[in-house]
């Protein structure tokens, strides 16, 4: 649906995700920032994250 955002989610609490999350968070904006392809991209014609 082009209405439909998703984002990402977290099933549990593991001790220092935040700072996992700030980092993948930073990975991602420097990629954008520099034309680079984004990591856990989500493949729309299969619906969901293709593994690297």
């Amino acid at each position: 649906m082009d209405d439909v955002h998703a984002s990402a989610h977290l099933c549990g609490d593991v001790e220092g995700w935040r700072d996992e999350l700030a980092a993948q968070f930073g990975d991602s904006l420097r990629r954008w920032a520099a034309g680079e392809p984004l990591r856990h991209a989500v493949d729309k014609a299969a619906g969901c994250v293709r593994s690297s």
